[in-house]
């Protein structure tokens, strides 16, 4: 059964339109008039019901503000994009090299990466946006404003803590993205806010989520679902904890930390169950400390707590030439795991571990069916299956753009997770609406960013090395990758490991100064794999003048059986490059490694930031341009 955050009437009265020319300066407007709605503490709960909302809308929504806004949609959602494209962990997929290059660009760090990519755009509108929501309760609510009644002075109370979390989060966001941007701790009336020293707005941060943790309740129970879809004094002093770690501020952060650690509120689920906790099943499950929450309601828009339409279809799968029973059929297939990632996971690991098994999916797997055993055989969890009838299966005659060989499975859209409110028969379609609600924090990186402020104060062992053990030791890891000393480089091999596609690496490697060496030359060479056993052709061959061909065509427009074969390079250039690995059974993987972009790979003193977006910068005049842009 899915949680509802909160209930409220009054809300549907504020639901208002989220942009302007400038994001941070948007008229209200709204059935109910400001002045009757926000003079009364009793609407306390359902402004902060709006909160709530406009943070599901960011997360959500393909195009972080009001539709006629005249500003891009992102197709695969814009905070997923900010979140995960950046990191040397996936390829951004898609189609080919110019489809979603709202994604592309800031994946391969290109010569079009600049203040008009549509991310940048939405993304920034729809964190101030966020913001906007928090504001609009904090200019008229404050702490123990109706001390005449003890019930009605806690719900304020409570509603201006969640409006913190709330203001100090999407802060953070945009201060780790954009380095300095305006803080904007009211509505803006008049006049257009400049930038803000980055210092200053993570003091700002860390100041609002330690006066909102004191209001906030926590879980009662360490199985307390309803608890997960709203902001808990864990939560924000969680989020206190990661703002203080991005601050290179370890004992403080070891602080706030270690409190979510001692309530004993949270655990890891088991291994077993890691398949689960980014799917439906997983949902609001003990490890989460705060998801968005996407409820079954038909009297919910899109975006506004009923189901999300993009994020799916960036994580399914494209160009296959069957796909399993169990997972949504062509979609869009924008992240795949790059090889990189993928053997650094299984070298740690191991095949069988619950971690590799279920995060990622192998070809063979993914031709074959996959079954979850665990490190020790003790469990036969069939997840990927297809019926007899399908025995054509593998990577079409297209290829898939944007691989190497692996597929993400963490967060693949499986049937069972779309919303079936939504969905109706349509389950294995193009409609992939999920019910799966949005994660922002559980309890794992809760424990590595703690072990994280242990290493940084020079700590080996305690308390810090048993945190990172429990994340190794849950995982189903390999006997001598379970680490006997703590160390900040054990730390970072098992982040990046155990968050994959959370929205954690580009700012590590960014705040690690290891950012040059992972990202430096990504978008240089990008594979696109095709199979073999796909047609009795061969894809590749070697023209006799040296050039590399390969083949474009078997059929004609008239449906005549034909071989055309494409150049694809010359001898003299030497491009592109191939990998060929055969899987048995039919099923040889070519990746063609193909060389397109001018400009590509991570810049030092450009790319720590991404650029402040164009329509912002023509409507203020006050932001200054993050240098390099």
């Amino acid at each position: 059964m899915k949680q509802y955050i909160l209930a409220g009437t009054a809300l549907l009265a504020l639901m208002l339109p989220s942009c302007s020319e400038d994001n941070l300066d948007i008229p209200h407007k709204g059935v109910v008039s400001y002045e009757d709605f926000y003079s009364d503490p009793n609407n306390a709960e359902n402004a902060a019901t709006f909160v709530y909302q406009t943070g599901m809308f960011a997360h959500w929504l393909g195009e972080g503000n009001a539709a006629g806004s005249g500003n891009p949609w992102i197709w695969q959602g814009a905070l997923n994009v900010l979140f995960n494209a950046s990191s040397d962990d996936l390829y951004w997929a898609s189609g080919h090299k110019s489809d979603h290059i709202s994604g592309l660009q800031p994946n391969e760090f290109n010569q079009n990466f600049d203040a008009n990519n549509e991310t940048t755009i939405v993304s920034y509108g729809a964190l101030y946006n966020m913001n906007r929501g928090a504001n609009l309760l904090l200019d008229n609510y404050s702490y123990d404003m109706v001390p005449d009644d003890p019930n009605l002075n806690a719900i304020v109370n409570r509603s201006v803590s969640e409006a913190k979390v709330a203001r100090a989060y999407a802060h953070f966001i945009l201060a780790t993205y954009w380095g300095n941007p305006p803080l904007v701790d009211h509505q803006v009336t008049s006049g257009k806010p400049g930038n803000t020293p980055h210092d200053e707005i993570i003091d700002f941060c860390i100041k609002e989520l330690g006066e909102a943790a004191p209001y906030l309740p926590s879980k009662s129970k360490v199985n307390d679902p309803g608890m997960t879809v709203r902001y808990t004094k864990e939560f924000a002093l969680a989020l206190k904890g990661k703002v203080e770690l991005f601050a290179k501020r370890w004992a403080d952060a070891k602080t706030s930390l270690d409190s979510v650690i001692d309530s004993k509120l949270y655990e890891l689920v088991d291994g077993r169950d890691l398949q689960h906790l980014f799917h439906t099943k997983g949902d609001c499950c003990k490890e989460w400390l705060f998801q968005y929450n996407c409820m079954d309601n038909a009297g919910l828009s899109a975006g506004s707590g009923q189901y999300s339409f993009h994020f799916p279809k960036s994580t399914s799968w494209v160009n296959l030439r069957s796909y399993p029973d169990q997972t949504v059929d062509n979609s869009w297939g924008s992240m795949n795991p790059r090889k990189e990632f993928s053997e650094a996971l299984i070298a740690n690991d191991g095949m069988d571990s619950w971690r590799r098994q279920a995060w990622i999916v192998t070809y063979d797997e993914l031709c074959n069916g996959k079954v979850i055993t665990g490190p020790d055989k003790s469990a036969n969890d069939t997840v990927l299956s297809y019926p007899a009838k399908k025995k054509n299966r593998g990577v079409n005659v297209k290829g898939v753009f944007g691989n190497a060989g692996y597929w993400q499975y963490k967060r693949i859209p499986l049937v069972e997770d779309l919303n079936t409110l939504v969905q109706g028969a349509d389950f294995k379609g193009t409609n992939t609406s999920s019910g799966v609600n949005f994660p922002i924090m559980r309890y794992a990186e809760v424990l590595l960013m703690y072990a994280e402020a242990c290493a940084q104060l020079g700590e080996t062992s305690g308390k810090g090395l048993d945190a990172l053990n429990a994340i190794q030791k849950r995982a189903g890891v390999k006997a001598e990758s379970i680490s006997t000393a703590l160390s900040l480089q054990a730390v970072k091999n098992e982040k990046r490991l155990e968050c994959f596609l959370e929205g954690t690496r580009f700012p590590d490697l960014v705040r690690w100064g290891d950012a040059v060496e992972f990202l430096g030359e990504q978008g240089g060479y990008v594979p696109t794999a095709y199979d073999k056993s796909s047609t009795d052709k061969d894809y590749i061959k070697a023209a006799e003048d040296g050039d590399i061909m390969i083949l474009k065509d078997t059929v004609d427009s008239e449906g005549n059986a034909i071989t055309l074969y494409e150049k694809v390079a010359s001898a003299q250039d030497g491009l592109p490059k191939f990998e060929v690995v055969d899987y048995g059974g039919g099923h040889v993987l070519v990746m063609q490694y193909n060389k397109y972009n001018t400009v590509y790979g991570f810049k030092e003193g450009k790319h720590e930031v991404w650029p402040y977006p164009r329509n912002e910068l023509n409507v203020n005049p006050n932001i200054t341009q993050n240098p390099g842009y």
